[in-house]
């Protein structure tokens, strides 16, 4: 494992300044956020992932430096609609390593993991998950009433059913592992259509 992850930063890095030179500098920032808090997640001193901000770590470089490094790369310049539109993005992200979390907070807290699910205990979590799947859709609708988002993105609420549905999942079954896994496979469902649809929206918006 260290081996791949000794190859997978050269070569991420290689990538990095090869897009720097040739796209903008911004590029190079991006990937120095990402290439730091990445490394330290789980290095030490930091070891966010130890110090309850490891999710804020993962929406941070999942879904704001994912967007906005590929919105400049293409566009070369900076966009304050492409970070609003990396905002559901990165709180679906982090969604995915929470629910994932709950399952585990036993084992994690044993060897010294003290993540956001073992700071704040199963339920809390569970209902801090609800909130932040309940904030995806109230963001998008936001952006939407005050005209920064067009309309065609409110495609992006086909996928509400589904994630009520795993919002009341996980809030029923949140201690018990086997019955939350609906809950793990539906939001990695929901982050991977709620990122297609919202991308659809925006082009449906310039080609309508």
């Amino acid at each position: 494992m260290l081996t791949i992850a000794v190859i997978s930063y050269i070569l991420g890095s290689a990538i990095g300044i090869y897009l720097a030179v040739s796209r903008g500098w911004f590029i190079l920032i991006l990937g120095l956020i990402g290439l730091i808090s990445g490394y330290f997640y789980t290095a030490p001193p930091f070891r966010w992932a130890h110090r309850g901000i490891g999710e804020v770590i993962i929406g941070l470089n999942f879904g704001v430096l994912c967007v906005l490094g590929s919105y400049y790369v293409q566009t070369q310049r900076f966009s304050w609609e492409a970070l609003l539109a990396s905002l559901p993005l990165a709180l679906l992200i982090t969604e995915v390593l929470i629910i994932n979390e709950i399952p585990d907070l036993r084992a994690d807290k044993a060897v010294g993991k003290k993540h956001l699910v073992v700071r704040l205990g199963k339920r809390k979590s569970a209902i801090l998950y609800t909130i932040l799947l309940l904030s995806t859709y109230l963001i998008i609708l936001a952006l939407v009433i005050i005209r920064i988002f067009p309309l065609m993105t409110l495609i992006t609420f086909i996928t509400a059913p589904l994630a009520l549905k795993i919002a009341l999942n996980a809030l029923k079954h949140y201690d018990i592992s086997a019955r939350l896994k609906p809950s793990n496979a539906g939001t990695i469902l929901t982050h991977l259509s709620m990122g297609l649809l919202l991308s659809l929206g925006f082009l449906l918006d310039k080609i309508i």
